[in-house]
């Protein structure tokens, strides 16, 4: 062995002499020596304080901070490396998160440097982009501060310290390079990461932190236990409800089953069907935007973000489009279980039409089927499903409308139908947009009742009669003719009679329709000619009279 490199290697080994010992002392990341490098030069251009060339000596029991021999390798605390500041940036908002020192209200495009401190307000939620490329979420009512934003300069690696103060952060942390740290520190743990996506919520009462892990492992520690740290894996958590007892471990809840890969939605608020989960007592449910990348780390936009106890919150709020659906279920230590996750499609306008008539679960006879809905502003046109069964495999009859809301359908079969429409709206682009169809309205067709039989006439000639159904109504029609043209009366009455007014020596004709309890009408009766007794009459039809002025019909004989 040439004498210059033994003495490169025994200069190695005197300078990590003791680094077993250094580790109490905090973090620690290599450096190699380069040419002109002192103690002196290095902590003045990485170390916070030019001083610290002493830590550096002590650390690594360097004699000469002047003699350094190049190639070797100095371990230098992580802590105390400057490294340069970076900001963090708003990807996405909604409702208001405000930013202090100076006090503002933050919009998309802001950048925020290290020492900012953030609170995301009521129904409110943030999302930010680090330099690295990592991102962090903060839901409605956290409080954040972003203590330390540093990149490396030519030693060690990055240094992201963020502080929560209140309620939870989300984070998805790009894999870091060694002698990199990126810590979520509360008032009662730390939880250190080089790249996973995880989450740390502080209780409302503050004396509770918990961790979750959903990929890759964290470190947690107490406060004042930082070098009892303990080690999750994607799928565990951890409870700290004290600054000097270690965190305790513990599984989180599967991921809940949603049942699908694809989910559509076509109206909204729109509620997740969704089998229980043991042990959730809540679930938090969010949207974010389809392109998020497959890895799951490129910055995705968060449209939605709720939380609700014993089932998933309703979506709502969403325009149309394609998306990410993230539903997570919560356990009574509040920590976050598994991720489900599904792309979501949601059609939802141009919005259906409301059915009008006939009323749901309605008895109609069979012939004409007339249906009407409510009219859509915006609309053009309105499609028409019938079909025999719900789910609508294979209507029966398909209609297009324009203008109003209003179909004539022939179907002369009884049975169970069901009906929907849909509204059609016209793009910017010209183009027609069917939107979803309305909730099928039940109906049921049956033959109409039968008609009336002959009425029969009084002695008077004045009064009918006919056989009846009870629960019955029954429309009564004179005319003067027999076609019905010139219509002198129209009557409904209750009971199977009726009295008319006639004039004697005039021929009239009278039809029947009969009126089901359900409100369905029978056909007309054939027409019969009826009218008022008289004795003699003239060829105009008018009564002969007597010249005491009686008409002859009426006289004593």
């Amino acid at each position: 062995m040439s004498p210059r490199r033994f003495a490169t290697l025994s200069a190695f080994a005197l300078l990590t002499a003791g680094a077993g010992a250094a580790l109490a002392e905090g973090p620690l990341t290599p450096y190699e020596v380069r040419a002109g490098d002192t103690l002196y030069r290095l902590a003045q251009r990485y170390l916070e304080s030019p001083e610290d060339w002493r830590a550096l000596a002590r650390l690594n029991r360097v004699s000469d901070p002047k003699r350094l021999p190049i190639g070797a390798t100095l371990l230098v605390p992580a802590d105390r490396v400057r490294g340069v500041a970076r900001h963090a940036t708003v990807l996405y908002l909604k409702g208001l998160v405000v930013a202090a020192a100076p006090a503002r209200e933050l919009q998309v495009g802001d950048e925020l440097p290290e020492g900012t401190s953030l609170r995301v307000h009521e129904g409110a939620f943030v999302g930010l982009g680090l330099a690295d490329g990592s991102t962090l979420h903060l839901p409605a009512r956290s409080q954040l501060t972003l203590e330390r934003l540093r990149q490396s300069d030519g030693i060690g690696g990055a240094r992201n310290t963020l502080r929560l103060d209140r309620g939870r952060v989300d984070s998805r942390v790009r894999p870091q390079p060694t002698g990199s740290r990126f810590d979520v520190r509360t008032p009662l743990a730390v939880t250190g990461v080089r790249g996973t996506s995880f989450g740390v919520a502080l209780s409302e009462d503050g004396a509770r932190t918990v961790s979750d892990v959903i990929a890759g492992r964290v470190a947690v520690a107490a406060d004042e236990l930082p070098q009892a740290p303990v080690a999750l894996s994607a799928g565990q958590g951890a409870v700290t409800e004290s600054t000097t007892q270690a965190p305790r471990v513990l599984p989180l809840l599967p991921a809940p089953v949603l049942g699908a890969a694809e989910l559509r939605v076509e109206r909204l608020p729109h509620a997740l069907a969704l089998a229980p989960l043991p042990g959730a007592r809540a679930y938090r449910l969010q949207v974010e935007e389809e392109a998020a990348g497959t890895d799951g780390q490129a910055p995705a936009r968060v449209l939605f973000d709720a939380v609700a106890p014993g089932a998933p919150p309703p979506l709502s709020g969403l325009p149309d489009g394609e998306y990410r659906l993230r539903l997570r279920a919560i356990d009574a230590e509040g920590l976050m279980g598994g991720e489900a996750t599904a792309r979501l499609r949601v059609k939802a306008t141009p919005i259906a039409p409301l059915a009008r008539s006939p009323e749901a679960n309605a008895l109609v006879g069979v012939g004409r089927l007339a249906l009407r809905c409510t009219e859509v502003p915006g609309a053009i046109a309105y499609d028409l499903q019938v079909s025999r069964d719900p789910s609508f495999q294979h209507p029966i009859a398909e209609a297009r409308q324009s203008g109003q809301c209003a179909f004539e359908v022939p179907i002369a079969e009884p049975g169970a139908l069901h009906w929907r429409v849909a509204s059609v709206a016209r793009r910017a682009d010209g183009a027609l947009d069917r939107g979803p169809f309305s909730d099928p309205s039940p109906l049921t067709l049956v033959p109409p009742p039968s008609a009336p039989a002959m009425p029969q006439a009084g002695d008077d000639g004045q009064s009918l009669h006919w056989a009846g159904v009870a629960g019955h109504r029954y429309r009564v029609q004179l005319a003067s003719d027999e076609g019905f043209t010139h219509i002198l009366q129209d009557l409904e009455v209750d009971q199977p009679s009726v009295r008319l007014d006639l004039q004697a020596c005039r021929p009239y004709f009278v039809r029947l329709r009969s009126r089901s309890p359900q409100g369905l009408d029978s056909p007309f009766s054939a027409p019969r000619r009826v009218g008022a007794r008289a004795g003699l009459c003239s060829h105009d039809g008018v009564p002969v009279r007597s010249p005491h002025g009686v008409d002859w019909d009426t006289q004593p004989r």
